[in-house]
């Protein structure tokens, strides 16, 4: 069961395969995403953040230093979900 940084009620944004806007989508949704379709979580919050908690199996990319280049390593072939 993944253990949320993000209270109940507050959401994540999800950019799925089909190259569309992200979407605002709740925990639920999160949940089945990762768990059914293997979709990456990535935390942008910065590293002291992440080092203090996050969600299991999420990585850390710092929304200031996100870029191409960054995001080599991420499966983009299935939802990549951002918080």
């Amino acid at each position: 069961m993944l253990q949320p940084h993000v209270p109940w009620g507050q959401t994540a944004s999800v950019i799925r395969k089909e190259k569309t806007m992200p979407t605002q989508i709740f925990r639920e949704e999160v949940q089945r995403l990762v768990e059914q379709e293997g979709a990456s979580l990535v935390e942008v919050l910065p590293p002291a953040k992440y080092e203090d908690e996050h969600i299991a199996g999420a990585i850390n990319m710092p929304l200031k230093t996100l870029n191409r280049a960054a995001v080599v390593g991420v499966d983009t072939s299935k939802a990549v979900i951002t918080y």
